[in-house]
């Protein structure tokens, strides 16, 4: 039997345009560069809220913590992000080697930032000539 439970997690101040959940978090982002994250497994948390940028976030991404037990990807060595261009595509490897969960956000303002959580902290910025409206992560 699988039981389904509803909770609101609280109200938001701006219209949501994107929207991720993974592991811990949710993650809303809005028109205005608003972005509210909220923990899932504690519903008396308080709604962290802040601007990332100064236009719409056009996609939010939560990245993938790593895990103790997957031998191939702990034994690899990235930095913690890197930005490369192949075949004119710009790929953004934001590869986790700590284990505090992160945040992709692409925006309107041309940027695609890398952002800690809960307390959307700045870690990188790319700068791009035109609005980044999606990014796509690889597993």
């Amino acid at each position: 039997m699988t039981i389904h439970s509803t909770r609101i997690l609280g109200d938001l101040e701006f219209d949501p345009v994107s929207m991720a959940v993974g592991g811990d978090y949710i993650v809303v982002g809005g028109q205005r560069a608003e972005l509210a994250v909220a923990r899932l497994s504690d519903p008396s948390s308080s709604i962290n809220v802040a601007r990332s940028g100064g236009s719409i976030n056009n996609f939010v991404a939560l990245d993938q913590q790593p895990s103790a037990s997957s031998g191939a990807a702990s034994r690899r060595r990235f930095r913690d992000s890197a930005a490369f261009v192949e075949d004119g595509v710009t790929n953004l490897n934001i590869m986790n080697s700590q284990s505090a969960p992160r945040l992709l956000v692409c925006n309107n303002d041309r940027t695609v930032r890398l952002l800690s959580l809960p307390d959307l902290t700045l870690l990188t910025e790319l700068k791009f000539p035109t609005a980044v409206n999606y990014g796509k992560q690889f597993v």
